[in-house]
């Protein structure tokens, strides 16, 4: 297990929130979400979604949407303007 996932669970606990309410995941971003889409009666896709990635967030964008539940929130972040805009050719 990675340093980053036993960090998220150790917030977890410390924040009182039950681990089965967090997904923690090192890997793929887009298989997690598409694995997890919300299509269909049967399937819950996640309550909350947080994008907060090194770069552009525009290749998670479709797989985050598919993924949020009903009524649920996406928060989508990107903190230099030229990169959520794609001017940043590099990333």
């Amino acid at each position: 297990m990675s340093p980053a996932v036993k960090a998220i669970e150790q917030n977890c606990r410390h924040n009182d929130v039950p681990l089965d309410r967090v997904k923690p995941n090192q890997g793929d971003a887009c298989e997690v979400l598409y694995s997890n889409r919300s299509i269909g009666k049967n399937s819950k896709g996640f309550d909350v979604i947080d994008l907060d990635p090194y770069g552009s967030a525009a290749e998670f964008l479709d797989g985050a949407v598919q993924a949020v539940s009903d009524g649920g929130l996406l928060c989508v972040t990107c903190t230099d303007k030229a990169v959520l805009c794609g001017r940043n050719t590099e990333t």
